[in-house]
């Protein structure tokens, strides 16, 4: 099934396999890229072996050089400390403005 987002939309995948998540997201990820958007790839490791994982994606490289893509570590950015919701609604705002600006 070929599902069409918008700028808008989110995807929430659930996979038994990280192989094939990096596979789907990687090709969200292009998508992304290819209209022009900034990405973000987060999920739970070391934020080294998340970006070499989407290494082989066209234009990841380059992406991650000119700030057109990043990657984050959930396991880095929340550790076992309770989640502040205040404190994330502002990160992330602070991130799309950082976006819309550039």
């Amino acid at each position: 099934m070929c599902v069409v987002l918008g700028p808008h939309d989110h995807v929430c995948w659930a996979y038994s396999e990280t192989a094939e998540f990096t596979t789907r997201a990687g090709e969200f990820l292009a998508d992304g890229l290819a209209a022009g958007f900034r990405v973000c790839s987060l999920r739970p490791g070391n934020v080294g072996d998340i970006a070499d994982d989407l290494r082989g994606l066209a234009g990841w490289s380059q992406a991650l050089r000119e700030g057109a893509a990043e990657v984050g570590s959930l396991s880095e950015l929340y550790g076992d400390d309770v989640v502040d919701p205040a404190r994330r609604v502002r990160a992330h705002a602070d991130a799309t403005e950082r976006a819309v600006a550039d």
